[in-house]
């Protein structure tokens, strides 16, 4: 039986199947999609309690980020149980990846304040016109309107709010920028899909520090591949994109780097893979030991 949990009151559910299938032995994936496990662990509320019983009643914990991860495994009667499972996408097997000028930046997700929106509107708007910010998604009416005050004389010149885009021309408008910019300080942040899209078309990704971003922003040789930039912080978001227009060569062998990654660790067939993989330890008998494969 695997489970895809989200660390919220389906916790409580969760707990009523593992235990319902260890009576009759079946085996059990807990598929943890949410980043901010440490926290739910150390937590002192009901959620918490649940899901500390949780992770001892399910046979296998799949998580999504390398700190999750680590965390997990250094509690003894877990360790063997945690695997590191990305998530992953269909990636193209050609991007473009010519030279860029760096001057159009995109949002593209659900406009929520807590994904660093505002911070990102205000850098753009300090850096004139020099730079255009397309805006693409839906929210609430009172936070578009905060966006709209803060861009000003901005708004369709520099600061562009483009509404609700369906998948096919979301990616066209994706494929037409240079810089995708998640500064996304989201409470339940995990592995955001919008990055690895981002990746798989050869753009630049600025984001934050939260749960498996800095796993994905980190290339094949170790460098990175993206810029991480300090949460709720308008400035570093300006300097970070200074910097990119600044080095361009830098930032075109970052978005080469990207793709390598998405390429080689995030996509469908890897992941179906480690899916596969984790699947056949445990059902295995003869299983003595974790031997995951740590993809980053």
């Amino acid at each position: 039986m695997h489970i895809t949990t989200s660390g919220g009151l389906g916790v409580i559910r969760d707990n009523f199947v593992a235990r319902m299938c260890k009576k009759k032995g079946i085996k059990t994936v807990m598929h943890c999609r949410f980043g901010s496990i440490k926290e739910l662990y150390e937590g002192k509320g009901l959620k918490s309690r649940i899901f500390r019983n949780n992770t001892n009643l399910f046979d296998s914990i799949w998580v999504l980020d390398r700190r999750s991860a680590t965390y997990l495994r250094t509690i003894p009667q877990l360790g063997k149980k945690i695997e590191l499972t990305p998530n992953s996408i269909e990636v193209p097997n050609t991007c473009d990846l010519q030279p860029k000028k760096y001057n159009k930046v995109g949002f593209v997700g659900n406009i929520v304040l807590s994904k660093g929106i505002i911070e990102l509107t205000k850098a753009v708007v300090s850096l004139g016109q020099e730079v255009e910010l397309f805006i693409a998604g839906q929210g609430l009416e009172v936070d578009i309107n905060q966006i709209k005050a803060i861009a000003g004389d901005a708004l369709g010149k520099s600061i562009h709010l483009l509404g609700h885009l369906n998948n096919s021309d979301a990616v066209r408008l994706v494929e037409s920028l240079d810089i995708i910019c998640l500064p996304t300080y989201y409470p339940g942040e995990a592995f955001p899909i919008s990055i690895l899209e981002a990746m798989s078309r050869g753009k630049l990704v600025v984001s934050c520090p939260r749960a498996a971003i800095p796993d994905m922003l980190t290339a094949l040789d170790k460098s990175m591949c993206g810029i991480l930039v300090p949460e709720k912080n308008s400035e570093a978001i300006k300097e970070s994109i200074i910097w990119i227009i600044s080095h361009k060569k830098e930032a075109d062998n970052m978005c080469k780097k990207a793709y390598e990654k998405v390429k080689a660790c995030y996509s469908t067939e890897v992941v179906y893979d480690i899916y596969k993989d984790n699947y056949r330890k445990l059902v295995c008998k003869n299983n003595k030991s974790n031997n995951s494969t740590d993809f980053i």
